[in-house]
């Protein structure tokens, strides 16, 4: 991998390409979870880890605050996570490939560590 120095349009560019990566990513994962084992879907699996390893108070917080769009506002925290993450990781990639790169795989494994953690988990929930 080659570093660009000094040009500072690979930045933007670098944050819309991780971005474009994590999400055609999810979308494919999503879609092998629906054949394989819908629990597995990295968006379920990364909700259901947070809200297990949430406390009891905040879970309460979290339902008397939104109700029964509790679970689309954590879904929808999870993606926005998962943005920054990408967008992150992209625009380091150009000037900094090894930091981009370890980024990303952090991402992603935090997905698959997630989806092994859950009731009946196995190694192809990872995949």
């Amino acid at each position: 991998m080659t570093r660009v120095r000094g040009d500072r349009g690979t930045r933007p560019a670098g944050a819309v390409a991780g971005l474009a990566a994590a999400f055609a990513g999810l979308a494919v994962a999503e879609l092998a979870a629906a054949f394989v084992r819908p629990e597995a879907a990295p968006l379920t699996a990364v909700g259901g880890a947070v809200v297990d390893r949430t406390p009891a108070a905040v879970k309460e917080w979290a339902v008397r605050a939104f109700g029964t769009a509790d679970k689309p506002v954590l879904t929808l925290g999870t993606v926005l996570l998962l943005a920054v993450l990408a967008a992150v990781a992209g625009a380091l990639a150009p000037h900094r490939p090894r930091a981009g790169c370890a980024l990303a795989a952090w991402g992603g494994r935090l997905g698959g560590v997630a989806a092994l953690g859950r009731p009946g988990g196995g190694g192809r929930d990872a995949l």
